[in-house]
């Protein structure tokens, strides 16, 4: 980039598009209704240029924003002047407005700068019709408050008189709500008297247009969820939609220059320090860029305009600090001179001289102003960290913001740049990128002996999950969370339960023995009860003492093969086995108020 000044003007200069901010959408508020304009002399004048410096007041009345139809809590983002005729008027450097509130109701001096909210300095040539301003914060007016309005425009380095612009004004009077410094030697924002031009004190006030922004449309925020140990499949991730404007944000890169008090001694160019500028960020719209010393000091008898600096690197320039500024020695606290081009990272180095004594620099920093693609994504839901823009999806993981090593929630924030447009909204909003834990699934059954061609319920008693299939191993499944199920055929069935808790899957399997239909069930009233076979018999021992019991021996198919009456002696029942075969059989005991079917495996 170029240092601009009165001996180096550079041939690159930035894209008169990128100085101009993309026309937006909010609520457009007149305040002042008078038809007369200042001429091409004419003050009060936000565009003043009849001297090379101008710093001016103006006090807008609350019951005049209340006309306007403002109301508390409106949030003003942009500015208006309304040009008639331009008059010759030129370029205004490092033209910057400040807001804020005050109970003062009319001016004859300056008041303590407001610093609510502000614009940013930047060398602007004013035109016929709308000029438009954005405010780097919103400034939200209480309802209550009178408007303390400060316009400056100067700069020692390079800045040329030329004529005032037109704008329309509204009387005042008796008060005065205006007060001018115009100046040629203008030099600082808390300059109150001229060093060589004049003050003026009025009861004209400037017509301005306030914009106020209407409240943004929600964004559309979709979270992602993941199971524990998985990765995010690419292209996948959190996103937001509704970002209206494919730029914005209005972020500012400061890279100081190391060292503090840089002599400026000698006439030949000494070099004081070195900075290495790293590259925009990717996508970046660079918006407008400056060097700004502080504390240049000249002490008696050296003058502002024997000190000088020369650039050289990735910013060039060569500029005499105060040239018209012969006599005066001191301190100004601040110099800011607008660079032009294209931004250009590496190394730039500051070199200083003097035709006459010893100054000195406080320090040195440069600016620049950029624009990134939409929307923006943050760690906390204000302040926190830029940690991703330019896309609506993003992969927490892949961006090294979250882990899927254990379960838990991390919490992302989106926004579209709030400062960028012409809305305001509640805050960022939140995305949430879930890491779950695989589910434990597990169920029981409502009964112990599961009978052919009778209903069994399953339940579910794992964690928690909310989808389910069931397999129940006969070529039948369900997707109910607690199915009932009739195995048609006894036997043993691998029943196979898969679960989802909306990222992790997980499987249990379990065997249930599905026993004939004995055509009784549901009588399980006996008292325990114990049937096992030996090599010749099947025993029944229960301590029933010796009450008769009937002893019916079934196969698979339900078929009786045995049926006896016993006179139990000593809770014990013993019946042979030789007409049986290898295989299983069930025993149905019945008493006289109870009923039990046992399965009891033989082998021969």
């Amino acid at each position: 980039m170029n240092l601009r000044s009165t001996s180096l003007l550079s041939t690159l200069v930035l894209s008169a598009s990128l100085l101009l901010t993309p026309a937006m959408a909010q609520d457009w508020h007149p305040v002042g209704t008078g038809t007369n304009v200042n001429g091409a002399n004419g003050v009060p004048c936000p565009f003043g240029d009849i001297y090379a410096g101008q710093r001016a007041q103006y006090i807008y009345l609350a019951s005049e924003l209340s006309a306007a139809g403002l109301s508390a809590g409106d949030a003003v983002v942009r500015l208006r002047w309304v040009v008639t005729a331009l008059n010759g008027s030129g370029i205004h450097e490092n033209f910057t407005m400040r807001l804020g509130n005050t109970t003062a109701t009319s001016l004859s001096g300056f008041l303590n700068a407001p610093n609510e909210a502000a614009t940013t300095p930047m060398d602007h040539q004013p035109v016929v019709g709308n000029n438009d301003f954005t405010l780097n914060t919103p400034y939200e007016w209480d309802g209550t408050s009178n408007l303390l309005l400060e316009v400056t425009h100067f700069s020692p380095t390079y800045a040329t008189a030329s004529a005032n612009a037109s704008v329309a004004f509204t009387s005042t009077a008796p008060v005065k709500r205006s007060y001018s410094l115009l100046d040629d030697l203008l030099y600082s924002t808390s300059q109150s008297e001229p060093l060589d031009g004049e003050v003026l004190n009025s009861t004209a006030l400037p017509n301005i247009v306030l914009g106020v922004a209407t409240d943004c449309a929600p964004l559309t925020a979709t979270g992602y969820t993941v199971c524990v140990g998985d990765g995010v499949p690419s292209g996948d991730g959190v996103s937001v939609e509704g970002c209206t404007e494919s730029l914005g944000g209005r972020f500012t890169a400061t890279h100081a220059f190391p060292g503090t008090n840089l002599e400026c001694t000698g006439t030949d160019y000494v070099l004081r320090s070195s900075l290495t500028l790293p590259p925009l960020p990717t996508g970046a719209v660079l918006q407008a860029g400056r060097l700004i010393l502080t504390n240049v000091q000249a002490p008696d008898p050296v003058w502002m305009s024997d000190l000088y600096i020369n650039l050289t690197g990735t910013i060039e320039g060569e500029i005499q600090l105060m040239p018209n500024h012969e006599n005066y020695s001191g301190t100004v606290s601040e110099l800011i001179v607008a660079m032009t081009g294209p931004y250009e990272a590496g190394v730039a180095e500051l070199h200083t001289a003097s035709t006459y004594g010893t100054g000195f620099i406080g320090s040195a920093r440069v600016e620049f102003d950029y624009l990134l693609p939409t929307p923006f994504w943050y760690d906390a839901p204000t302040g926190g960290d830029l940690v991703a823009y330019g896309s609506s999806v993003i992969d927490p993981v892949a961006e090294g913001l979250a882990h899927t090593d254990v379960p838990g929630v991390t919490l992302l924030y989106a926004d579209c740049g709030v400062s960028s447009t012409a809305c305001t909204s509640t805050g960022r909003t939140a995305v949430n990128f879930t890491v779950l834990d695989a589910p434990v699934p597990s169920f029981i059954m409502d009964t112990t002996d599961v009978i052919a061609g009778i209903a069994a319920t399953l339940t579910y008693t794992g964690t928690a999950v909310n989808q389910y299939l069931w397999d129940f191993g006969d070529g039948n499944s369900s997707t109910a969370a607690e199915p009932t199920h009739v195995w048609d055929t006894p036997g043993t069935y691998t029943v196979q339960l898969t679960v989802n808790n909306g990222a992790c899957e997980a499987t249990f399997s379990m065997d249930v023995m599905v026993d004939v239909n004995t055509g009784i069930h549901g009588r399980d009233d006996l008292a325990e009860m114990h049937v096992f076979a030996t090599a010749d018999a099947i025993i029944i021992t229960q301590g029933f003492g010796t009450g008769t019991m009937q002893v019916e021996v079934l196969d698979a198919l339900g078929r009786t093969v045995i049926n006896r009456e016993h006179i139990a002696m000593s809770g014990r029942i013993s019946l042979p086995t030789a007409e049986l075969g290898t295989g299983v059989w069930y025993v149905r005991v019945t008493g006289a108020e109870a009923q039990r079917t046992f399965r009891v495996p033989l082998v021969r």
